[in-house]
């Protein structure tokens, strides 16, 4: 015989979410451009992507450098 199970009682559920927060990458602003700073620089890059949601290094450098750029662009003109 098959038992249903009672809906008001309440199951628990291992946790699966890091129990220690991860270093979140923060970016660097240089006078040549920008540096991520990160105890794990291969990592911090890849954090970084993540958040910005490209797949690979030179989209997300692309990305960053852009900001720089813009201003340099205005305050020559």
């Amino acid at each position: 015989m098959n038992t249903v199970p009672d809906l008001n009682k309440t199951t628990p559920i291992a946790a699966t979410r890091q129990t220690k927060a991860a270093a979140a990458p923060r970016i660097k602003l240089l006078p040549d451009g920008f540096s991520i700073d990160h105890p794990d620089p291969e990592l911090g890059e890849k954090h970084m992507a993540d958040t910005l949601g490209v797949a690979d290094r030179d989209a997300m450098h692309g990305i960053l450098r852009q900001p720089g750029e813009s201003q340099r662009e205005q305050g020559e003109a």
